[in-house]
């Protein structure tokens, strides 16, 4: 293997542990409202502007900010709830 190809690749390890975290997300996620789950997955999953996702939900700016707020609130919550800890 080349030097690079060695230096860019992704250890077992990293890959067992994004596996394990997304798993424990997509658990968490259920214990959200769907208007949480929505807004987290506009913003953050298909990486769109509080702009963008307002004009699409039909509210205020203001609002999907407050929500976005309130959604991850409630996301870490569910973590800890799992055992999980925020770094």
């Amino acid at each position: 293997m080349a030097p690079d190809t060695l230096h860019n690749a992704t250890a077992p390890d990293d890959d067992v542990e994004r596996l394990l975290t997304s798993h424990l997300v997509t658990d968490a996620l259920d214990d959200l409202t769907e208007q949480h789950r929505e807004i987290i997955r506009l913003l953050y999953h298909l990486e769109r502007s509080v702009a963008q996702v307002a004009a699409h939900l039909h509210i205020p700016p203001d609002t999907a900010k407050s929500r976005s707020y309130y959604a991850l609130r409630a996301l870490k919550k569910a973590l800890a709830a799992r055992g999980h800890r925020a770094n």
